[in-house]
């Protein structure tokens, strides 16, 4: 939620700088070294809660050694997701994920939603139409799109679809089409 009030920042720190203005110019000797202080006590404070923040809430991405923010741990699950997908798929594999773009991008693999489809038969025969070799289930906060859509499908249908990798945490889950 911070980052929609991010915009705001600059307004509040004009208001802030004129605030301290009109209180060091009307205030007496004894009084602006107080203020003085405070503002460097404020200033120290804000630089350490960056310096926080930006350490254990930003970790380094696992494809890069950039940072991202809100990159928490459902999305670190689901990048070791991706990258045993990109080691152990065909070339020719197409994936359905509610992260498309992130999977074909990393791997290089045709990737698509799966299909949303409340019917799990009717999913089924969607995801049979294209044809999909994986579906990864993922735990991701943002959207739940293959826990809704594609996680009943393999649940209900575990003569097509098998487990092949899981994270140890709990996170992403891949399954493959079953060979017939």
């Amino acid at each position: 939620f911070g980052r929609y009030l991010m915009p705001l920042t600059p307004l509040t720190a004009i208001g802030f700088a004129t605030l301290l203005a009109w209180l060091t110019a009307g205030a007496r000797r004894r009084v602006r070294p107080l203020v003085a202080a405070g503002i460097g006590g404020i200033l120290a404070f804000q630089a350490l809660i960056l310096f926080v923040v930006y350490t254990q809430q930003h970790p380094t991405v696992q494809a890069g050694t950039h940072r991202l923010f809100f990159y928490d741990e459902p999305w670190r699950a689901h990048d070791a997701a991706i990258a045993w997908l990109g080691a152990h798929a065909a070339p020719d594999t197409v994936v359905a994920t509610s992260t498309p773009h992130v999977v074909y991008l990393a791997t290089g693999h045709r990737a698509v939603f799966p299909p949303f489809e409340p019917d799990v038969t009717t999913a089924a025969d969607l995801l049979d139409a294209v044809p999909v070799a994986y579906v990864i289930v993922d735990s991701l906060d943002f959207v739940d799109i293959s826990r809704r859509y594609a996680g009943p499908v393999v649940t209900t249908f575990r003569d097509r679809w098998t487990l092949v990798y899981g994270a140890p945490d709990g996170g992403s889950r891949v399954y493959q089409r079953v060979k017939s």
